[in-house]
């Protein structure tokens, strides 16, 4: 959460804002589908420039190499844009304001059980010793006395 946004939206909007998103990730389903389909078709080129090298069929080979060329930068262009789509999904998150709400309520819990526990342990500990004596204090070091 330190480097990334967050949105709370309310239940509707939420709804509204997921739709949104199945949308572009029908799309984004497809670019994966057609990088795929760009792999196998340049595998099929492949194969078919091998046997125009062994056929010495020169005109062949060029067109060939220029179909692989031209699929190629189609291929690295879906590929940057499916790596543009995946950087900006993790960039910001977005939750409904019920579900945020019920998580803040069970943070303050988990918050308000660790004092009470701490509470507790420092009373046992401070119980284990004993009454009578003599004590010397002991300072702990902030962090900076310590540089």
């Amino acid at each position: 959460m330190e480097h990334r946004s967050l949105k709370i939206a309310d239940d509707f909007g939420y709804e509204l804002a997921t739709s949104y998103n199945n949308y572009h990730n029908d799309e984004f389903n497809k670019q994966q589908e057609l990088v795929h389909a760009l792999l196998n078709e340049i595998n099929q080129i492949g194969l078919q420039l091998k046997q125009a090298k062994k056929d010495n069929n020169t005109e062949l080979l060029d067109q060939l190499q220029n179909q692989i060329e031209k699929l190629n930068t189609q291929l690295e262009k879906v590929k940057s844009n499916i790596d543009e789509k995946e950087r900006l999904s993790s960039y910001s998150l977005s939750i409904p304001i019920s579900q945020f709400e019920s998580r803040l309520m069970q943070l303050i819990t988990l918050a308000r059980n660790s004092i009470m526990y701490l509470s507790l342990a420092i009373h046992f500990e401070e119980r284990k010793r004993p009454k009578d004596g003599l004590y010397m204090p002991r300072e702990v070091p902030l962090k900076q006395n310590l540089e």
